[in-house]
Formats: structure tokens, C-alpha cells, sequence
């Protein structure tokens, strides 16, 4: 006998909080970031550009928030989130995903103020 496959809806989130809550509180904090709120998390106010760089700004039961920085021609390589939901806003830049949809890659790319979330058992790169 074979063991189920789990699939993003026989797995349960750790949180009552859905895909727009999470949403919302990162629009919340990149508006903090783009108002200064965060800029002694940054040396000299620049951020990094030879390697990846990130600070969490919040983190309770139900929610961890954290401030990335990709640098050019670097990834994450594919992952998932091991039973977490996500959402993302980009503050400056852009932003190369890459995920697996079950079937094949799929690419996007995401600008300044663009949003994204990530259910269940989502796997990309970016």
C-alpha cells in the first residue's frame, strides 16, 4: 500500500490567519519600510549587494515577518515552506519567481509594489 500524497488541501495551516491577512500585514510593513521605519536594521543605509541579506521584523505564534534582500543572479534555489502559508511585497526592485505547479515551471516577475502570496504546498525559487 502506498501512502496518500498530501496535497495543499489535506494539509492544514499552523495559523487562523489566510492568504489576505498575510497580504495586508506585508503591505503594512513595507509601508514601514518605505517611510525609514527600518533603516537602522541596514549598515550605513545600504543594503547589501554580494549576498542576500535579511532581518525579521516581527514574529509571534501566528506570524513571522522579515525583510529580504535578493541581489542580482543569485537564487534560493526550489523550496517550500513546509506547511506555511506566505505572502510577499516588493518594496523596491523587482523579483524573479520561478515555481512548480505541479506540471511544469512557471516564471513571473514581480516590481515595486507588486504583491504576492503563496498557499499550502507552494514551491518556487526566487
Amino acid at each position: 500500500m502506498t501512502a496518500p500524497v498530501l496535497t495543499p488541501a489535506a494539509v492544514s495551516a499552523p495559523t487562523r490567519l489566510r492568504l489576505p491577512d498575510l497580504l495586508a500585514a506585508t503591505d503594512r510593513y513595507a509601508e514601514d519600510v518605505l517611510t525609514g521605519r527600518y533603516d537602522r536594521l541596514v549598515a550605513d543605509g545600504r543594503l547589501p549587494t554580494a549576498e542576500r541579506w535579511y532581518r525579521r521584523l516581527h514574529g509571534d505564534d501566528e506570524l513571522e515577518i522579515w525583510l529580504i534582500s535578493w541581489v542580482p543572479d543569485r537564487c534560493t534555489e526550489l523550496h517550500d515552506h513546509g506547511g506555511s502559508l506566505g505572502a510577499l511585497t516588493v518594496v523596491s526592485g523587482a523579483l524573479s519567481e520561478t515555481r512548480w505547479d505541479g506540471s511544469g515551471l512557471r516564471g513571473r516577475e514581480l516590481v515595486a509594489g507588486d504583491q504576492a502570496g503563496f498557499p499550502l504546498g507552494w514551491v518556487h525559487d526566487v
